[in-house]
């Protein structure tokens, strides 16, 4: 896929929390895991992802998103597929998210590419994994004034990473059955349709009060909000 130099695209740059310490059955499913997540990506939402998630050292890796207003509904995407899919109180994700121009993908290996959103996305993770920074799910990355302001009308950074930090602060109460149905709900899917596609299906009263305890309302709001303002990324033809 030819990269177009004004492009904008969301980088997700991720890890498993405590990975050498979960089951050696965990660690070993992870990376198929997570390449799984990013398959599903692109089955609710279409062609989000010109090439697959990119796993590297065991638990660490990156994911491109072509529109970057897609990138935070990517990221909690994965981070609710994992925790439905493992099943163990244990595990979470931690996500970086970078906006801004790529250089290259080489041969579509998406851990293997460069460029601005690259950089910051990668060098944010960094930090977040340092205990002094405490607990962090999913954060946004700042673009350093030498890449220039990339997209007219661009909203404020830190005001972004805030909203970022604390939607991906209500997703600390998820587990396997909130995943479920956040997973359902990101898609767009009403709680009845979410209901009859459950493992086993349930009434669709229990769905919503999966979504309460979710924190679904709040976070359908961050996420709007998010989405209206990053459209300023799109690029014009």
């Amino acid at each position: 896929m030819e990269i177009r130099p004004k492009q904008c695209w969301g980088v997700i740059t991720g890890d498993v929390i405590g990975f050498s310490d979960l089951d050696i059955s965990i660690r070993r499913r992870m990376p198929q895991l997570i390449v799984e997540a990013g398959d599903a990506l692109c089955e609710a939402f279409g062609p989000v992802m010109p090439w697959g998630a990119d796993v590297y050292r065991g638990d660490e890796w990156q994911a491109l998103i072509a529109d970057p207003a897609l990138v935070l509904r990517a990221a909690l995407f994965f981070r609710a597929y994992i925790i439905m899919a493992v099943k163990d109180t244990q595990v979470d994700m931690r996500m970086a998210i970078g906006i801004g121009p790529i250089d290259y993908v080489p041969n579509g290996k998406v851990a293997a590419g460069d460029g601005p959103a690259y950089r910051v996305s990668g060098k944010l993770l960094g930090t977040m994994t340092q205990p002094r920074h405490g607990k962090i799910r999913c954060a946004f990355a700042h673009m350093p004034e030498s890449e220039g302001r990339i997209a007219a009308g661009m909203p404020d950074e830190d005001l972004i990473d805030a909203l970022v930090r604390l939607t991906a602060t209500i997703g600390d109460r998820w587990r396997t059955p909130q995943a479920r149905a956040v997973i359902g709900a990101l898609r767009g899917w009403s709680q009845e349709t979410i209901a009859q596609n459950w493992s086993v299906p349930i009434r669709r009263q229990a769905v919503g009060s999966h979504l309460q305890r979710a924190g679904w309302d709040a976070t359908l709001h961050a996420l709007s909000i998010f989405e209206k303002k990053m459209t300023c990324f799109s690029l014009k033809p």
